[in-house]
């Protein structure tokens, strides 16, 4: 082939007709593999007029040149090698002299290393020593290109002459030579064991950051992503922190700089405050975090308008800095510096510096960033909220919206609590927007109410009717978006979840306005997504509801659509499958053992996805349309392969098939008794599955079975509970098949996960379960298992199980080091140790559940156990924890005091201290809880607090004074109802102390409680003994009795709270005392109840 004919086989590239593309690309492929095709490539660099196929030319060059080097002659060699020098020397076009220095620099990485290129360093010295620019230019550019190919042994050969001169160039008056210095460090950066030479020459980064052009987007970009990748480097970075930081703060807040270039700077500044925080701290103060935290407000505070929606924008970027610094920062540091802000730009009148406040303010407030502090601000801050909700702006009242939903997820149960201020507002908002054509804003705002509705709970009944209302306005008009009212469809799944019972006045209404969905909506995959969350809306009417509610035709109308749903062959199968899983689900939960006739047909399907395997697909660098077309880029003909993507839809799936199969198997054990083996198999196989959502329902499918298999053997009462005693594991022991079933599968599972699983949530949800078993299954689970189960509670404690530290046992940190050479991360760099624990609050939370309901199941046989947990889960009391952690470990705590009496003796002393020192504070929460151990310690340890009754009694007064919740109120007066009954009524009447008749009339006229309802339970024991022993007494306060009395069994939130077996013994009290003496009160309070309040009464009060 001639070099004219391969110049025409390369125009062809450039052609716009995919056939020929494809046919001069085959033709080229193999013609590559000539040593001719060389030759003439070469030609055609140095000779051909058109600059277009001389850079192509150089392009395949690059790709050929070490291939076929082995081939060719010595003289070939050298004539090749003069020929590219030469070429890139009178080469007009910088680009093209580019191009061919990538050939030099990609040839020069197989010659260099073993010095038969010595020409190619002699060029570069004698130009960079010449008087004419264009010759230092032309070293330069040579340079910056082939020195990242050096080997380390180049480098440490040849640069230590070079630096000299890229120092001065970078100090120079003449920008060419500047940014071309700039562009040599950057590649510098790149060779191997960088991290040397950066620390030898360490003048190199202050340099390039002063000679940086800020008009050269390109290369600023460029070198901030190389600082970027050397953040781990502290001894590189750390020592020019100051200075990079205050350039990263110049370019970011810049609007005049492109989005990908401040996006590459802000997320400088977020990876400081992540590996810098408390350096910067140490070495320069507060200074430093200020003004990133201001600049961070600023650039939150820009109109999002000014940037497409489907890209990431500045203003979220500067949001997610700020949550790092709040993450990474000591919260009573970085806290008051936020707050200071949040006021600044909350109040401003700019709408979006208050758009922007609202929306940090609602990012920050989780546990790894402000929460505890933000708690302790949560009146304020709900006001604050509130207000915004109410702004004039749409975007404030967006960003409101979503701050809304991140505290009712976050700031539990504090902000919900709030809901009379809330609620009303965010309900007006999701109103105003009906009319606003911004999709996102109700999107966000539906969301919101969804996040808040769900943890409502029983306040719920206050806003129902309005939220029911306001969701069927959004879901029955079509001229809403298929996500808005999706959205709307999902939040309304939740209000039906949370009101259970209280649904059924709205059930027909939402029964037709969900039918019409389904059987009306428009045909098509997008409208297929609505009618699957319609059918979800139906199952979990139908489980609220219940059977004796819930119409029969309804039933199989939604049934036979959920049946259809599984074979569907739309496009969009997967989603419509997935909500026909939990339809049926709810169905089970619904119905019990009558889904018999369609659980085979279900269970079909369901395993079906279990074991379907997930359809992975390659992610290229590029699309298929640059495939089609050739692109002068050297890596664009080699698709790089970047990763593999699974389909999110399958994955849905599949976890709503595990979770739909440990509903069924609990709620329809019979039914599903004959596949049960099946079923075992495709969860054994989904054990390890790769994504943590499928683990996640797995560990809870695996309990619930449990459950369903006692159900089965007939060992669970009407009141769906399993009756365990207190005491050992063989005093309530599981039927067998139960026993076999956690032993061999359940049990070894659960430990296997929190042995090897990195991922929290999944952890979470391992430590809820057991949690569970504890309660629902007694001493009896975790017989065999005890010892590691204790050992792994004390690694959570100490915080070194695998998912803190991601060391598994046996290994040490240093086996995961990955450094070369010696080299460090700058891991001796100083670091402030005191500052901010490693605190993971949900797992503490876990672990410390799980350490109480043992004791609670297991009794005084506990006692050797928890001796073992106490030294490790003491120190969650000391002052260097969150509040939230010390308020935790005494719970917990004095728990384990009220089952496990026998160990009381051994902590008395030292727990007894920790409460005094705990009780100088006006923080209710605080208070709450020694209130609590005070009366645990009147009750379980009598004798050991006699001598400290006078004083338990006037702390509880101090308490009672500085504490302003209700539930911390309602707890300092059980506890003094507590050493009224276990302290002073023992004693003699004559020998009881004068407080004895103040404190039970102060106890009693507080009654009932609202606050922490649980209380009325001990209220209500007090007064059965008190009724027995003193008559008289008792009977002047039977009418705040008789109040309580009907609250523990007819209000639904406190009844939700008694045990069954203790309601029994109010309705027994009713009947023997209270009618006898308030019957007055009785016929008042029947007078205000609702048809379920009365059924319940008159359930409890039959003989």
């Amino acid at each position: 082939m001639t070099p004219e004919e391969l110049s025409q086989l390369l125009q062809n590239l450039f052609q716009n007709n995919t056939q020929v593309i494809a046919e001069a690309t085959a033709t080229l492929k193999q013609y590559f593999k000539q040593v001719e095709a060389l030759e003439n490539l070469l030609l055609i660099m140095s000779q051909n007029p058109d600059q277009q196929l001389r850079q192509i030319s150089c392009v395949y060059l690059r790709k050929i040149v070490c291939k076929l080097w082995p081939n060719l002659t010595k003289d070939q060699h050298n004539t090749t090698k003069n020929l590219l020098l030469e070429r890139f020397k009178v080469e007009p076009v910088t680009l093209v002299k580019k191009n061919i220095a990538e050939v030099i620099g990609s040839l020069g990485k197989i010659l260099i290393p073993n010095k038969e290129w010595t020409e190619l360093f002699q060029f570069i010295f004698m130009s960079t020593q010449s008087e004419q620019l264009a010759d230092k230019e032309l070293a330069m550019i040579l340079l910056s290109v082939i020195i990242e190919y050096f080997t380390h042994d180049e480098v440490e050969q040849y640069y230590g002459q070079l630096n000299p001169i890229i120092e001065g160039y970078l100090q120079s008056d003449v920008p060419s030579l500047k940014t071309l210095s700039i562009e040599t460090v950057n590649k510098l950066t790149t060779t191997p064991k960088a991290i040397k030479t950066l620390k030898k020459y360490n003048n190199l980064i202050p340099l390039v950051l002063n000679a940086l052009d800020l008009n050269n987007e390109d290369l600023i970009h460029k070198v901030f992503e190389v600082l970027n990748e050397f953040m781990e480097i502290k001894k590189v970075l750390g020592p020019h922190l100051p200075m990079i930081i205050e350039k990263a703060i110049l370019i970011s807040e810049n609007k005049d700089y492109g989005v990908n270039l401040r996006e590459v700077t802000i997320l400088l500044l977020e990876l400081t405050a992540e590996k810098y925080a408390n350096v910067l701290i140490k070495k320069h103060g507060l200074t430093f975090i200020e003004k990133i935290v201001e600049v961070g407000f600023n650039i939150a505070s820009e109109d999002p308008e000014l940037y497409d929606e489907n890209d990431e924008r500045p203003p979220d970027m500067a949001v997610q800095m700020l949550y790092a610094y709040a993450c990474n920062v000591p919260n009573e540091k970085i806290y008051p510096i936020f707050k200071k802000h949040l006021h600044k730009f909350g109040t401003s009148a700019n709408e979006h510096e208050r758009a922007g406040a609202t929306y940090i303010l609602g990012f920050i407030c989780d546990s790894d960033a402000c929460l505890d502090l933000i708690r302790d601000d949560v009146q304020p801050l709900t006001n604050f909220i509130v207000d915004r909700m109410q702004d004039d702006s749409y975007a404030v009242r967006e960003a409101a919206g979503e701050a809304v939903g991140r505290f009712s997820e976050h700031v539990v149960p504090d902000f919900l609590e709030m809901h009379k201020k809330v609620l009303p507002c965010l309900l007006r908002v999701v109103k105003d927007l009906a009319v606003s054509k911004r999709d996102m804003t109700i999107q966000k705002a539906l969301f919101a109410l969804n996040e808040f509705v769900k943890d409502l709970e029983y306040d719920i009944k206050l806003y129902l009717g309005d939220i029911i209302l306001l969701l069927q306005g959004y879901i029955s008009q079509q001229s809403f978006s298929r996500d808005v009212r999706y959205w709307a469809l999902f939040a309304l799944a939740s209000t039906i979840g949370v009101a259970q019972k209280k649904i059924i006045p709205f059930q027909q209404d939402l029964l037709k306005a969900l039918h019409d969905i389904i059987m009306t909506e428009k045909s098509g995959s997008e409208n297929q997504n609505v009618k699957g969350q319609a059918l979800m809306c139906v199952g979990k009417l139908a489980s609220s509801c219940g059977k004796e509610n819930f119409p029969q035709e309804a039933i199989s109308v939604f049934t036979e659509f959920a049946m259809s749903c599984l074979s569907s062959e739309t496009s969009n199968k997967l989603e419509l499958r997935e909500t026909a899983f939990t339809y049926f689900s709810d169905l089970s939960v619904l119905i019990k053992e009558e889904i018999k006739p369609i659980v085979d047909q279900v269970l079909t399907q369901i395993l079906k996805t279990c074991t379907q395997e997930l359809e992975f697909k390659k992610v290229e660098e590029k699309g298929d349309e640059a495939k089609q077309k050739f692109s002068l880029d050297s890596d664009s003909e080699d698709q790089a392969l970047m990763g593999i993507d699974v389909d999110v839809n399958q994955l849905d799936e599949k976890t709503a098939a595990v979770n739909a199969l440990g509903i069924i198997c609990l709620h329809s054990p019979e039914s599903v008794e004959p596949r049960m083996q099946e079923i075992v198999n495709a969860l054994e196989g989904l054990q390890f599955h790769f994504h943590e959502n499928v683990k996640f329902h797995v560990s809870l499918a695996y309990m619930q079975i449990a459950l369903g298999l006692m159900k089965k053997e007939g060992v669970i009462n009407a009141d769906d509970k399993f009756e365990w005693k207190k005491g050992t594991p063989a005093e309530s022991p599981l039927p067998p098949k139960t026993t076999q079933y956690l032993n061999e599968i359940v049990i070894p599972y659960y430990f296997k996960l929190l042995e090897e699983e990195e991922d929290k949530t999944v952890i979470e949800r391992v430590l809820e379960n057991m949690r569970e078993m504890n309660e629902d299954m007694g001493p009896a689970p975790f017989a065999n298992f005890m010892d590691k189960l204790v050992q792994q509670l004390i690694l959570f404690l100490d915080k070194k199980a695998f998912c803190q530290t991601k060391l598994k046992t046996g290994e040490e940190e240093e086996d995961l080091e990955d450094v070369e050479d010696g080299e460090e991360d700058g891991s001796d760099e100083e670091e402030d140790e005191e500052d901010d624990i490693d605190h993971d609050e949900i797992i503490f939370g876990n672990v410390s559940d799980i350490i109480y309901t043992l004791s609670r199941a297991l009794g005084n046989s506990f006692a050797p156990y928890f001796n073992l947990i106490a030294p490790h889960l003491v120190v969650y009391t000391a002052d260097n924890h969150p509040k939230s952690d010390r308020v935790m470990a005494m719970g917990c705590i004095s728990e384990v005091f009220a089952s496990c009496e026998s160990i009381i003796p051994t902590y008395f002393a030292d727990f007894l201290q920790l409460l005094e020192k705990s009780s100088g504070t006006n923080d209710s929460k605080f208070n709450r809880n020694v209130a609590y151990s005070i009366g645990v310690l009147a009750q379980h340890a009598q004798v050991l607090f006699q001598p400290h009754v006078a004083s338990a009694v006037t702390l509880l007064g101090k308490l009672h004074q500085n504490s302003s919740e209700p539930e911390a109120q309602d707890n300092i007066v059980a506890a003094s109802c507590r050493i009224v009954q276990y302290q002073y009524m023992p004693l003699p009447a004559a020998d009881r102390p004068a407080e004895y008749q103040v404190m039970i009339d102060s106890v009693f006229q507080k009654i009932p409680f609202s606050g922490d309802e649980t209380e009325n339970e001990t209220v209500l024991k007090f007064a059965f003994i008190l009724y027995e022993a003193d008559k008289e007494t008792c009977v002047k306060y039977m009418e705040q009795i008789a109040r309580t009395c009907v609250k523990v069994i007819a209000d639904e939130k406190t009844a939700d709270m008694m045990e069954p077996k203790f309601k029994k013994e109010v309705g027994q009290f009713i009947n023997s005392a209270v009618v006898s003496h308030a019957a007055a009160t009785l016929q008042e309070l029947e007078g205000q109840m609702n048809q379920y309040e009365k059924e319940e009464m008159q359930k409890y009060l039959a003989k």
